[in-house]
């Protein structure tokens, strides 16, 4: 990954864990990847089976939440 993406993920990841506890609930996921954005013409990004799958596929040490380096790859992942 670029170091230009990286730092963009990384700040978005700071931007999204709300509680600043260095991971992201599916409650933080939700929301903000269920808001409704411009450019996907007011759509959400992901809707609530996506943002489950998300947490599922690339919560890499099960615990229920995404740390920075799941969620930069989960990001990254091509299927995405």
């Amino acid at each position: 990954m670029p170091p230009r993406a990286s730092a963009s993920l990384r700040a978005a990841f700071a931007a999204f864990d709300a509680d600043g506890s260095g991971s992201l609930t599916i409650d933080e996921l939700r929301e903000i990847l269920s808001r409704p954005l411009e450019k996907t013409r007011g759509r959400p990004l992901l809707n609530e089976k996506q943002i489950k799958l998300f947490l599922r596929l690339f919560d890499e040490d099960r615990n229920g939440t995404l740390e920075i380096d799941e969620f930069i790859a989960g990001w990254d992942h091509p299927e995405w």
